[in-house]
């Protein structure tokens, strides 16, 4: 995107501002004010406006120079380029990826990306869906409860279950409770334990 361009889009935008506002000034004092050329300040104005919106998407629309760019091989032209894909393509850290020659891809869970060629719209999209997939293996993987109970905790109440730890803590915790002063215990506990 040049400089030039949007800065020379810009101004013709701020000058149709200044001008429609011009025009809409008379309008508001009356339209007996207007004279032949406040009508051709309005006119200007609506022959510009679709000219000047048209070269401002324009200049918005072209691409920074050496952005985008590619060399012969199909790589990014610029190295700064070159050197944040194979970065993002460590951090991702897919098995078996292949990071010789300058080159970064590799494949996960059917889902095969080349950081180094991919767009990035294309990149973006494949590691949302590699995401999806990585959470969804690691949540099918692990349990809900932990297979065997906390042997701490089972070496403490002397239980080797998870019913009989649930029912040795339930049983603690009232012990505990019951040699509470029931005068001094606060009225949300009183209810709650109660």
């Amino acid at each position: 995107m040049s400089t030039d361009a949007v800065r020379a889009a810009l101004a013709e935008l701020v000058a149709l501002k200044d001008l429609k506002k011009d025009a809409d000034g008379y309008m508001a004092a009356g339209p007996w004010l207007f004279s032949d050329a406040h009508c051709a300040k309005l006119a200007e104005y609506e022959r510009r406006k679709p000219l000047a919106w048209a070269a401002a998407r324009a200049a918005l629309s072209e691409p920074e120079p050496g952005v985008g760019a590619t060399r012969d091989d199909g790589m990014p032209a610029r190295a700064p380029e070159r050197y944040l894909r194979r970065l993002l393509a460590y951090r991702v850290s897919l098995p078996h990826a292949y990071y010789d020659d300058g080159e970064a891809h590799g494949a996960e869970h059917g889902i095969s990306i080349d950081f180094m060629r991919e767009p990035v719209a294309d990149i973006d999209a494949k590691l949302r869906a590699l995401n999806v997939a990585r959470a969804e293996c690691a949540a099918a993987q692990s349990p809900a409860m932990p297979v065997e109970p906390d042997t701490q905790l089972c070496t403490f109440y002397g239980v080797y279950t998870f019913p009989a730890l649930v029912e040795a803590m339930e049983h603690h915790i009232k012990k505990l409770q019951a040699k509470l002063p029931q005068n001094d215990m606060p009225a949300a506990t009183k209810t709650r334990f109660a």
